[in-house]
């Protein structure tokens, strides 16, 4: 693992800093992603803006993690005249149609880690939603409700998808759609850190055309380089192991159907297993795959034996149709025997034993991790390898697709270009641009590191032993013996209930002194680690066996 990656683990573990967490294509933001999710000691949610984004990173999309309205929203209250076609919401709306479910809100208020994977794609409207609901639940008003934020993507890859009419609303509002100019951050920076090992292309000169369309410095020099590429009519055939990357649907599918056609081969249909809750519009793969032998195939999964067979993105032809296993032969000569793989949509439980946020499945989708691949969508895509592409950005449509499209491949020598490159219609937005230029050297984030861990560790000796949460329970616990003796087999408990409150009060009030104390350690430069961590163990040794009495029987008297 990277330096950097690692100060990116040690920022979301030790400090409540917001972090951005970006990198050009190939540098491995989803491998750091997975392993933070894996390791964090945090109650963490882990979301995104699409379902097959939220699909891919184990999470739920944002709309239904935090129960948000489809549309445009204002982060003002104030007179506006929207077309008819545009759907807007605004905090006093919002609010007022806000239906979270109990367990929502109590996993939401037990979050620590709100992790947004593809913000790219985030508009910053949505993002202050976002915000304004965490502060409601939260009932606070520090932003995000007080959680920590993890944003990841690439701001240089596709872009938030927003319609003329809402953006002739929301542009009285917001600087631009992107993420990073919603409101919350005029309170809330998030610290921008970069991964820069790219470990898809090794090839310099490729990687300095990538970032030379990366950054709108594209010359005649790489012009002239890219189409030597330039092969007009360029098809995929039947050995070669190209895939074409379009801009359209329509046409990635009417090309994999036209060359599906042209087999004359045994084919065979696999339907896909359902079970539970799976929304169609979530669906990873075909419900209905059709095959037959000589197909041009890609892996949509990498291979979870361990034995790395095949990865996302992998393109193979079939050798065999079997009911349950395909086999696929590889460019390099290689057999692959690809089995069903199960998706699963998952939503956040809290468990009520450990107070963490925990996975519940609610329904599967198991099918082969395969689909026609003599074509793909630019945008499906995004976070692919492939050793070999025909690449049609005649028709590109949005900033972002020819990078998108050229950075999936290892390297030159895997190009064709169906069309002439031209500059036109890939520049990126200036506003990214200059987001990007307001980064920080590693320097200034490795020092800012260490004064956030010691506030962070500061703030979590004190909210430790801040039981001021659990005194008010114990309060309402007591006040809810409301009945008549005779007529209670709770109300006759009233005196034993009055006698928990008073131990708790009293730890309360020692607990107090301590928070004093140790604040006083804690702020001393330098810092007594050893002293800290003596008066820490002792406070445990102390607190531990009144507190493990009182919130059993708490939890034992609730339950009963």
């Amino acid at each position: 693992m990277t330096d950097t990656a690692q100060i990116v683990e040690k920022y979301i573990n030790h400090t409540n800093c917001h972090v951005f967490l970006t990198g050009k294509a190939g540098t491995g933001k989803t491998t750091l992603l997975k392993k933070i999710i894996e390791t964090t000691h945090k109650n963490a949610i882990v979301t995104a803006p699409t379902g097959i984004a939220a699909l891919n990173a184990g999470g739920v999309t944002l709309h239904s993690q935090f129960s948000l309205p489809f549309g445009a929203f204002l982060p003002e209250d104030r007179s506006f005249f929207p077309s008819e076609n545009v759907k807007i919401e605004t905090a006093s709306t919002l609010i007022r149609q806000l239906k979270i479910s109990d367990i929502k809100r109590k996993i939401i208020r037990q979050a620590e880690l709100i992790i947004i994977d593809e913000v790219s794609m985030l508009r910053a409207d949505l993002l202050d939603a976002i915000d304004l609901v965490l502060r409601v639940v939260r009932r606070t008003r520090k932003p995000f409700g007080g959680a920590q934020m993890l944003f990841i993507g690439d701001l240089f890859q596709l872009p938030p998808v927003v319609k003329d009419e809402e953006w002739e609303v929301l542009k009285n509002f917001y600087k631009s759609p992107f993420f990073f100019d919603a409101k919350v951050f005029q309170d809330a920076l998030p610290v921008h850190i970069e991964l820069e090992t790219i470990y898809r292309q090794s090839d310099e000169k490729f990687t300095n055309l990538l970032n030379n369309i990366r950054f709108n410095s594209v010359t005649d020099d790489d012009v002239n380089l890219l189409n030597r590429y330039y092969q007009p009519d360029a098809m995929p055939g039947s050995e070669d192991g190209y895939i074409i990357l379009t801009t359209h649907n329509h046409i990635a599918d009417r090309v994999n159907q036209r060359e599906l056609s042209k087999l004359e081969t045994s084919e065979r249909t696999y339907v896909a297993d359902v079970h539970g809750e799976f929304p169609e519009q979530f669906y990873p793969n075909e419900r209905s795959l059709t095959l037959k032998t000589g197909a041009q195939v890609m892996f949509l999964k990498n291979d979870i034996s361990g034995n790395k067979q095949y990865y996302n993105g992998k393109i193979g032809k079939v050798h065999r149709l079997y009911e349950n296993s395909i086999t696929i032969k590889c460019e390099d000569g290689s057999y692959v025997e690809a089995e069903r793989y199960e998706w699963k949509n998952v939503r956040f439980e809290l468990n009520p034993d450990t107070n963490e946020i925990e996975e519940k499945v609610l329904g599967f989708f198991t099918q082969f991790p395969l689909k026609l691949a003599w074509a793909i969508t630019i945008h499906k895509s995004q976070g692919l390898t492939f050793e070999k592409a025909i690449i049609d950005v005649k028709n590109v449509f949005a900033a972002g697709q020819s990078y998108v499209a050229l950075s999936r491949l290892k390297s030159l020598s895997g190009l064709v270009l169906s069309a002439p490159f031209s500059k036109e219609g890939v520049e990126n937005n200036q506003n990214i641009l200059d987001f990007d230029s307001g980064k920080k050297s590693k320097h200034e984030i490795e020092h800012n590191l260490n004064n956030e861990s010691a506030r962070f560790l500061h703030a979590f000796i004190l909210d430790s032993y801040d039981f001021s949460n659990l005194v008010k329970s114990w309060e309402e616990h007591v006040n809810s013996y409301s009945k008549n003796k005779q007529n209670s087999a709770k109300q006759k408990e009233l005196k034993w209930a009055k006698e928990q409150l008073s131990q708790l009060l009293e730890a309360a009030e020692t607990a107090n002194k301590f928070r004093n104390r140790a604040n006083e350690i804690a702020s001393a430069k330098p810092l007594n680690y050893k002293l800290l961590q003596e008066r820490l163990h002792a406070a445990e040794n102390y607190f531990e066996p009144i507190l493990k009495n009182v919130i059993y029987i708490y939890r034992s008297s609730v339950l009963q």
